[in-house]
Order: C-alpha cells, then sequence, then structure tokens
C-alpha cells in the first residue's frame, strides 16, 4: 500500500511539474511567433488566463500573448525546409528563414531585405 501511495504521489508531482513548464503544444523554451512576426523564446505562462510570456529580446519584460495567437518554430514543413531558396505566387525568389506550424513562415528576399511573412502554401522550392 505505502509503495502504491508513493507511487500516485509521484504521478502527481510529475502532472503538476508538467503543467508548469507547458500550455498545451507550448513549452518553456520554446520559440515562437504571432502571425505580425512578434517572435522569441517562451519564459512563462499565466494557465488559467492561456497567456504565454515570450521574450521578444527587444523589450526589459516578456510581452504576453494569448496561446490562440502563437505558432510553434519547426525546421521543414511539406517538402520546405530552413535554408531552402523558395519562389512565390508572384515568381520573387528568396530564402526560407523560419518556418512556425500550422504553415507561418518568413522569407527574405533576394536582396536580404526582410524577412516577410508568408504561409508555406504561397510558395515552392526554386
Amino acid at each position: 500500500m505505502k509503495t502504491l501511495s508513493l507511487f500516485m504521489l509521484l504521478i502527481l508531482s510529475l502532472t503538476s511539474f508538467a503543467s508548469d513548464t507547458c500550455l498545451k503544444r507550448i513549452c518553456k523554451g520554446d520559440y515562437v511567433s504571432d502571425k505580425w512576426g512578434w517572435r522569441g523564446e517562451v519564459v512563462d505562462f499565466a494557465m488559467e488566463d492561456g497567456l504565454v510570456y515570450v521574450d521578444l529580446g527587444n523589450n526589459p519584460r516578456p510581452w504576453a500573448f494569448h496561446y490562440e495567437e502563437l505558432y510553434k518554430y519547426t525546421r521543414c514543413m511539406d517538402g520546405l525546409c530552413v535554408g531552402d531558396v523558395v519562389v512565390d505566387r508572384q515568381g520573387e525568389t528568396g530564402r526560407l528563414v523560419e518556418i512556425y506550424e500550422q504553415g507561418l513562415c518568413f522569407v527574405l528576399d533576394a536582396f536580404g531585405e526582410g524577412p516577410y511573412p508568408y504561409f508555406i502554401d504561397q510558395l515552392s522550392r526554386q
């Protein structure tokens, strides 16, 4: 009985710890972006309000975003990866520099300007 109680206590403490480090699919330390290009590292949460605090790098304090507003960084999606040269629907070329969940990505144009936001389905490999 003591073993079972100890095991249950361990499970409950791990569950509590996990809920402090992640809010659904986003965890502390993840790199995230909103659709406007505000991006940085997740540093904290306000679980009860569904808020994610992001260090934007240029603010003295982390900025609060609603969980639903954020996209989580990934290296590749739909056959395109960070570093690939891509072309958009207007025929403009650029280099894919960031990709996020749900297809949000950022591209530097041929002159190195940007990065400009796109969705992955607007781009193809050159």
